[in-house]
């Protein structure tokens, strides 16, 4: 009878915690919100920062898919230079938005399926030569393919365009349009519920505890950051592998822009950061008055220095990175010891400042 009883109280508790487990996965913290008033500040980080991101990586996918459609119709080497600025244009773009990977873009999974690198060119060229194009692997699509479709099949624009002009040029033009258009497709969604009920309950999800839309803005803020020093700097530089260089790991291997890319990239979160013309994260930093740096500085001077110490060391890096990462670690490091001292303002003292807590893990510690 006890040893019944026992098993019973254990069912009972399994069953309650399964279902509260199940409650807490299952619910949108946006969206338990919707009633409250909205917070201006998230307002307006909605409409300044975040919509505004998503509406120009959009219209400049656009761009790039008409400048396809121009060369895929006339297979010249003109047209698929403008190709090739069109994709570089953008890529810029998307830096911008990456910093945003919560609500939407996470439930599509978007940051995973526009930008992981690096391709894997084997792969997509097996499955182009195949006429597979079901776009499953997320290193088989995005940015980075479409880098590779058009300036890393051949050794000069001359031999590209030939390859798109020949024998198996449907192949190559049928892949890049499929690349193009997930692309397109998946921002597009993420930003339409942007504009629906998640854009409309967001400034209303107010306060700082985990699941707040403040707690999500600013971890994946901080855990975006985490993702330029590391994977765009600190993995194809040796850092994580014994010092020994990978160099085709930078994201951008066969544009040779990789540079161009991450500071963009460090640049847009300065941006994000400032709160010049609109309510953001330097207003809230502005209140924070229990950190004291070197000379008396507040938190927010601090950040600022080295946002701007960071994105000075990595303009004096070079691109093509891939190459100065073998003949100038030197350079190199530096840029990422600026990125790196930013993670200990944004994650331990923005984070312990505002009470709001790191709901992520990294991998290489901080």
């Amino acid at each position: 009878m006890g040893s019944n009883f026992k098993i019973s109280l254990f069912l009972i508790a399994v069953a309650c915690f399964s279902s509260c487990r199940n409650e807490d996965e299952n619910s949108d913290p946006a969206t338990n919100f919707c009633t409250n008033p909205a917070d201006s500040r998230l307002t307006d980080i909605r409409d300044i920062t975040i919509l505004p991101a998503y509406e120009e990586v959009l219209t400049k996918v656009a761009e790039l898919n008409t400048a396809f459609s121009v060369f895929s119709a006339n297979t010249s080497e003109a047209n698929l230079e403008n190709v090739q600025s069109s994709l570089k244009i953008a890529w810029m773009s998307w830096q911008k938005a990456s910093p945003f990977n919560f609500g939407p873009a996470l439930d599509n999974e978007l940051k995973s399926n526009v930008n992981t690198f690096p391709v894997d060119s084997f792969t997509v060229l097996q499955r182009l030569m195949n006429e597979d194009y079901t776009l499953i692997a997320n290193p088989t699509k995005g940015f980075p393919a479409v880098d590779l479709l058009v300036n890393g099949i051949a050794g000069n624009n001359t031999d590209i365009t030939a390859l798109y002009s020949g024998a198996d040029g449907s192949k190559f033009k049928t892949y890049l349009e499929a690349v193009i258009n997930d692309v397109s497709d998946r921002i597009m969604i993420v930003k339409s519920e942007w504009e629906g009920q998640y854009g409309e309950c967001f400034p209303k999800n107010t306060g700082f505890a985990t699941g707040s839309s403040f707690s999500l803005f600013i971890n994946d803020y901080i855990k975006d950051w985490e993702e330029i020093k590391r994977g765009r700097i600190a993995l194809p530089l040796g850092l994580l592998t014994f010092l020994t260089p990978l160099p085709d790991r930078v994201e951008c291997y066969y544009g040779e822009y990789s540079q161009e890319l991450a500071l963009e990239h460090t640049q847009s979160h300065y941006n994000i950061y400032l709160s010049d013309s609109y309510s953001g994260i330097q207003e809230l930093v502005q209140d924070v008055t229990e950190f004291i740096g070197e000379d008396g500085q507040t938190l927010d001077e601090a950040i600022v220095a080295q946002f701007e110490l960071a994105i000075q060391k990595l303009s004096e890096v070079p691109d093509p990175l891939s190459e100065t990462i073998l003949d100038d670690f030197d350079t190199v490091n530096e840029a990422y010891l600026a990125l790196q001292d930013m993670v200990v303002l944004l994650k331990t003292d923005m984070t312990s400042g505002l009470n709001i807590l790191i709901n992520y893990s990294d991998v290489d510690g901080d």
